[in-house]
């Protein structure tokens, strides 16, 4: 997630924001689920003008199914997930439900252990293999909040079956 998809030294913002300019905000990222036997999931979001909104989906989709090389981003999302884990600190009540939380996800040790130990020894080919493994050429449910004077029904259709919820159906009155 550093390198891919989570805060503006990632891939996703470097690509989609700054490159191509094409979003006021951009993330993506792979969700460990809360319980050992729900799913993990990827999410990503491009926050974009109506008029950039092929253009946007189309990069976000190029990222999800071909991770690029960026060697500099490598090395500055091993020092991001370092960097998070020495000054994280687990207090009072933290403690029983960060041991609450792993037990639910069927852990019996801190996870912070194995990935701090293992950050170092990820390179591309790594990430590449995950990306190749559990990201790309998924097929995704796209949601889209946007007027629909602004947005071309036929652009929509090209992602897939459109259904149009009204606002009721989105957030119940």
């Amino acid at each position: 997630n550093n390198y891919f998809g989570g805060g503006m030294g990632a891939v996703v913002f470097q690509t989609i924001r700054e490159s191509k300019a094409l979003a006021y905000s951009t993330f993506a990222a792979y969700v460990s689920p809360e319980k050992k036997e729900d799913p993990y999931y990827t999410i990503a979001y491009v926050g974009s003008q109506a008029d950039k909104f092929n253009e946007a989906v189309e990069a976000m989709n190029e990222l999800l199914n071909e991770i690029p090389e960026i060697a500099s981003n490598i090395e500055f999302a091993r020092s991001g997930i370092k960097k998070d884990i020495e000054t994280q600190r687990i207090t009072q009540d933290g403690i029983i439900f960060n041991f609450l939380d792993a037990e639910q996800k069927g852990l019996t040790e801190d996870l912070r252990i194995k990935k701090y130990a293992a950050v170092d020894n990820i390179g591309f080919k790594e990430l590449k293999d995950f990306h190749t493994k559990n990201i790309a050429d998924k097929s995704y449910t796209y949601a889209i909040v946007a007027s629909e004077s602004k947005i071309k029904m036929d652009d929509l259709k090209k992602l897939g079956e459109v259904k149009k919820l009204s606002l009721e159906e989105i957030f119940g009155y």
